[in-house]
């Protein structure tokens, strides 16, 4: 009787931990389709920012205690050399923000490539 409570707990936890990765994954994919649509023009080219034409500096994932993934946050360089924040924002838009030098050096430390 022990034996069958044991395996029923133990299929129940895979079970579980399978359907998180299958929405991590449906997350990702969802964050990295709205990525590569991002077009944000300014009269400056290099606040411009392009999806399809950054380069992925970091990506950062945030999980609960339970392991779901929460939100992703990435740093991203457009063709200028200048760094963006890229959040997740479950269900709404993504968040964009143009970050400094300054900023992107102190967060990016290894990762920041001065323009």
């Amino acid at each position: 009787m022990v034996f069958f409570i044991l395996l029923f707990g133990v299929v129940a936890f895979v079970l579980a931990q399978l359907r998180t990765e299958r929405h991590a994954r449906a997350l990702r994919a969802r964050f990295d389709r709205h990525c590569l649509a991002i077009q944000i023009a300014s009269a400056n080219p290099r606040m411009c920012f392009d999806g399809r034409s950054a380069t992925v500096v970091r990506d950062t994932e945030e999980r609960g205690r339970r392991g779901h993934l929460h939100s992703i946050e990435r740093f991203a360089r457009n063709p200028a050399g200048e760094y963006f924040l890229i959040l997740s924002n479950e269900p709404g838009p993504l968040f964009v923000k143009h970050v400094t030098h300054e900023m992107a050096r102190a967060i990016l430390l290894g990762a920041y490539v001065a323009p």
